[in-house]
């Protein structure tokens, strides 16, 4: 064979190879690059086995598709089979999840999300074969079962992550992050290569060390008054350097924060603030612990009937023989409070707001009294009430 036909004969199969190995690999390609069914509650707005709450308007295949659970949307799982993620694909959870006794198995290399105000509930979640998960936000998350294995990690930022039953790390399976785990099973297994939160002990409570640590709350009263929400709560074994936080939500819409409160260790709160809008009002108070985890210590509704017009200031209960409260206040706003005798003699005077508007009469005699409320402007309400015996 002479040179120039050895050149073409070498070109040809140089350029035939170079043409297989871009088609393998763009094929390749072309079958990681799965598509996404995305929930959108377009059917009956809650099953996953409805095809037509997907927007590929099939139910969606794990093995080959990622899957989205968007906020705003509360999803059961009412199918048979269990749920497996595989080669690569995601399952990113934003909104509310319920799995009933499926299991939910991530494996070759899938991805499992947790995040923002998330809700997930299930029987097991196993992580096997390089497969990563994530919890974190102010996400709740509780199961039967969690088993990482076959270099698997799961990653928890998040409040605690609630197991009942059993607790499997192994087979170089990791479990870490900021978080905590309330484990309330008995059969824990920690042989993985990666620990938990770097604990290596077989012994469960040697590798809790950064349980969240939070108050318990031995009173909790929330109320509407005037357009604002009142809360009292009283904290008990509460930490040094954490912090409340309180939020509300309307109409399945985000939640939003209204405030921020420094802890105080064990400490009686008496805490307000203004709404604008009307109904049905989801609240939850959540609290900061020393290493930013945050958990949810109350989480429950409040009705607002809301009104342009203020109402008119009132003494309740009329009569009373201990006590009485300065009715419709406003928020933010502070008053000077006199008590006199029927002869205009001043008895008693001192300031109230709406978190603090109860004050003692037993040391009074039965009879009559007046009452003068005095706001920020100057403006004066004369009130009447009656001392009983």
């Amino acid at each position: 064979m002479n040179t120039s036909r050895l050149v073409k004969t070498c070109f040809q199969y140089g350029s035939f190879l170079l043409s297989y190995l871009f088609l393998f690999g763009l094929n390749l390609t072309i079958k990681a690059q799965y598509s996404v069914a995305t929930f959108t509650g377009t059917g009956d707005g809650l099953s996953w086995m409805d095809p037509l709450n997907w927007d590929t308007k099939k139910i969606p295949n794990p093995k080959k598709q990622s899957v989205i659970i968007p906020a705003n949307h509360s999803v059961f799982y009412n199918g048979s089979m269990s749920l497996d993620f595989r080669d690569s694909t995601k399952f990113k959870v934003f909104g509310n999840v319920d799995l009933g006794n499926a299991h939910l198995h991530m494996k070759e290399n899938s991805f499992f999300l947790l995040s923002q105000h998330a809700k997930f509930i299930g029987y097991e979640i196993k992580l096997g074969q390089n497969a990563q998960g994530k919890i974190e936000n102010n996400t709740i998350f509780k199961v039967e079962e969690i088993e990482t294995r076959d270099n698997a990690s799961l990653t928890i930022n998040a409040q605690c992550v609630t197991v009942t039953r059993e607790l499997k790390n192994i087979e170089n399976g990791s479990i870490n992050g900021m978080g905590c785990l309330n484990f309330t099973g008995i059969n824990f297994i920690n042989s993985g290569k990666g620990g938990v939160f770097n604990c290596f002990s077989s012994n469960f409570e040697d590798c809790n060390f950064l349980k969240v640590i939070r108050p318990t709350l031995s009173h909790f009263e929330s109320r509407v008054v005037n357009n604002a929400v009142l809360l009292h709560w009283v904290s008990d074994k509460e930490p040094i350097g954490g912090y409340y936080e309180i939020l509300t939500r309307s109409n399945n819409e985000e939640f939003e924060s209204h405030k921020m409160i420094e802890g105080k260790g064990n400490y009686e709160y008496k805490e307000g603030f203004k709404l604008n809008f009307k109904g049905e009002i989801a609240l939850q108070l959540h609290y900061i612990d020393p290493y930013g985890i945050t958990s949810t210590l109350i989480d429950t509704s409040i009705s607002n009937h809301y009104s342009e017009q203020e109402k008119k200031l009132s003494i309740y209960p009329n009569p009373s023989k201990n006590a009485i409260s300065i009715m419709n206040l406003k928020l933010d706003e502070d008053y000077l409070l006199n008590i006199y005798s029927l002869d205009g003699i001043l008895l008693y005077n001192t300031s109230i707001n709406l978190q603090k508007n109860t004050l003692s009469i037993a040391q009074f005699k039965p009879g009559n009294y007046f009452v003068e409320v005095v706001n920020s402007e100057g403006v004066k309400t004369v009130l009447r009430f009656v001392k009983s015996n």
